[in-house]
């Protein structure tokens, strides 16, 4: 899996590539770190967007665009309300979300896109 996610805020990108049970990192132009003891597996993933399940205060269908399916999802974090835009292709696999987000006096945006699921043409290789 290769994941890149655009932080926002002018904060750059934050990219990780996980190939079997070793996980590398890196945030805008620094190295690629090894994380020890972070593989994260597809499951892994459907595993983190299921403990937020009882934030969602209600989901809104939008209809279809050019990226796909889009929902609305009004949410709840703590003291924090917020609408999160998620995309989801025609097999209902999610392609991209938005979530915005007040840090300190400043809003950041992160996008987090995904594709190519399943391709066999894809080779990712470990970045050191």
């Amino acid at each position: 899996m290769h994941y890149v996610q655009d932080l926002g805020g002018g904060l750059g990108t934050s990219e990780m590539i996980v190939i079997g049970d070793k996980t590398w990192s890196k945030t805008g132009d620094g190295p690629w770190e090894e994380q020890q003891g972070l593989a994260m597996t597809q499951q892994d993933t459907s595993d983190m967007l299921s403990a937020y399940k009882d934030a969602v205060q209600s989901v809104t269908y939008d209809g279809e665009d050019e990226t796909g399916h889009k929902f609305t999802l009004a949410m709840k974090l703590g003291d924090q309300e917020m609408t999160v835009p998620v995309w989801h292709d025609d097999e209902m696999r999610t392609v991209r979300t938005e979530v915005s987000l007040n840090v300190g006096d400043q809003e950041m945006t992160m996008v987090r896109t995904r594709s190519d699921f399943n391709a066999a043409d894809i080779s990712i290789e470990p970045p050191m």
